[in-house]
């Protein structure tokens, strides 16, 4: 899993989240550190923080959806219909299906 949320739609997705998100935070959290012009080591590690913590959370919610328990198939796997609707047989972006 450490490999998916570093590329492809996984990266895309949670770098524009941690990109807001993380500047919210530091703008919030650490503002007043920076306005003053002396922002600590334990300042810029608070911000890192507030950039990657983002970006994991973003990464493992958007690859849920498609992991696999045991052996249990996927969603995608098993076309099942809701309220009598089409089933959605998409695949996640960059998955590749056991053959």
């Amino acid at each position: 899993m450490c490999v998916l949320i570093l590329r492809g739609a996984t990266f895309r997705t949670a770098s524009r989240i941690a990109l807001v998100v993380g500047t919210l935070l530091t703008a919030v959290n650490q503002g007043a550190a920076f306005l003053s012009g002396t922002p600590g080591v334990a300042t810029w590690l608070r911000t890192v923080a507030n950039f990657l913590i983002p970006y994991t959370v973003a990464s493992i919610g958007y690859l849920s959806p498609f992991r696999r328990t045991s052996g249990a198939p996927l969603a995608t796997d098993e076309a099942v219909s809701v309220d009598g609707a089409e089933p959605d047989t998409r695949e996640a972006p960059g998955f590749v299906a056991d053959p």
